[in-house]
């Protein structure tokens, strides 16, 4: 079973962004577009899970939202 969980972290910005750049191809940038980046990040996933992923012998799911942090 794989299971990829993402989208909180994608909403972080200021102090609470946990990068300092970006790197899209050779362009490394300060920021950008956080559903162009999530989109992205979404694209390159699905085509690592399609190359490198058996799915008649592996689950794959995808969570969209973090469950609730409780200390």
């Amino acid at each position: 079973m794989l299971v990829f969980n993402t989208w909180h972290w994608w909403t972080h910005t200021g102090k609470d962004q946990p990068w300092d750049y970006v790197q899209d191809g050779a362009q490394v940038m300060k920021d950008m577009d956080r559903l162009t980046a999530f989109s992205k990040g979404m694209s390159t996933w699905a085509r690592w899970v399609d190359s490198n992923v058996d799915t008649s012998k592996t689950k794959v799911y995808f969570q969209g939202i973090s469950p609730t942090h409780f200390k």
